[in-house]
């Protein structure tokens, strides 16, 4: 994902998925829920795709995000 300064994704959510986001460049602002995360380039989250997320890039960013199929529960 690149995201240019100010750009942002709106919130959506991917139910049948574990997210694994590693911000290569920039920084970001990363909604999850309710909750906000500040993330700079090496950060690592991993997250349920239940959830709303959100990013929005600070500065000029590059992300890599892995999808993978959630096991059940």
């Amino acid at each position: 994902m690149t995201l240019d300064a100010g750009e942002a994704v709106a919130a959506h959510d991917h139910p049948e998925r574990e997210i694994v986001l590693y911000l290569i460049e920039g920084a970001i602002e990363l909604t999850l829920d309710d909750e906000e995360y500040d993330l700079t380039a090496g950060d690592i989250v991993r997250f349920d795709g239940r959830r709303e997320v959100s990013p929005r890039a600070i500065e000029p960013s590059v992300a890599l995000i892995l999808l993978a199929e959630r096991s059940s529960d």
